[in-house]
């Protein structure tokens, strides 16, 4: 029986600097080139996070979201505006009206309804 997943990622992107090739492995734009079954990850990779955060996260946020988009990923990449790391998760008129928790359990709850020999 396959079980849904909750997959909270936190994209530390590092770019080389004046030209260098600092380091190639943490490239994502790289890494999705190489790798095309990189590419196909809808339903699969959600990243969520304030235009605010308080770990200043959503600039390499910004750049994994660009860099995805240049080699047509279809990631859910979503940056929320007025947000920080701690009012993320509180209720969002449009996106999450009873709570961003209560949205990924719906969707959860919907991808393993959706699964062949789930139990219902």
């Amino acid at each position: 029986m396959r079980r849904p997943h909750l997959l909270v990622l936190i994209p530390f992107l590092l770019r080389p600097l004046h030209g260098q090739e600092a380091f190639p492995q943490t490239d994502t734009l790289r890494l999705c080139e190489r790798r095309s079954e990189l590419l196909t990850v809808k339903d699969k990779l959600h990243v969520w996070i304030g235009t605010l955060d308080t770990f200043r996260l959503e600039g390499a946020v910004r750049l994994l979201r660009d860099d995805l988009a240049k080699v047509g990923s279809d990631a859910d990449i979503l940056l929320v505006e007025g947000r920080d790391h701690g009012s993320l998760f509180r209720p969002h008129p449009e996106l999450w009206p009873d709570g961003m928790l209560a949205r990924i359990h719906k969707e959860m709850r919907a991808q393993y309804d959706a699964a062949p020999g789930s139990v219902k």
